[in-house]
């Protein structure tokens, strides 16, 4: 398992970026790799301006980090999202049923996208 770490949906673009810090006193996060946003100087973005995600520890079949937020297909048939609950992340599917990860193998799951770009796929 891998340290803690966490990436940003910049809610202007609707796109991702790593994050550098995490200010919680001043509510604000400093991205790193958005170039856009650094082009103007506008690194630091306020709380309101980003969706902030955790990253579970795991990667995929593939070696793709799973984040908070994301789509996975779970041994080639069940696919859901990614949720933080109570302290612990979750598998959850369309029926409202919550697998805890703990109970999850990354090599038997595949990340296919996310709730921000991609929600259609939770719909299947």
């Amino acid at each position: 398992m891998e340290g803690l770490k966490f990436r940003a949906l910049y809610k202007k673009t609707n796109k991702y970026a790593d994050i550098d810090s995490i200010d919680f006193v001043n509510k604000i996060v400093v991205l790193k790799s958005y170039p856009l946003v650094r082009s103007f100087g506008l690194d630091k973005v306020d709380f309101d301006g980003v969706i902030i995600e955790q990253f579970t520890g795991l990667k995929d079949k593939n070696g793709k980090e799973i984040y908070e937020g994301d789509i996975v297909k779970l041994y080639s048939e069940h696919i859901g999202k990614i949720v933080y609950r109570i302290g612990s992340f979750f598998f959850e599917e369309e029926s409202g049923r919550h697998t805890p990860l703990c109970l999850f193998n990354p090599i038997d799951s595949k990340v296919i996208g996310n709730i921000h770009e991609n929600p259609e796929l939770l719909d299947k």
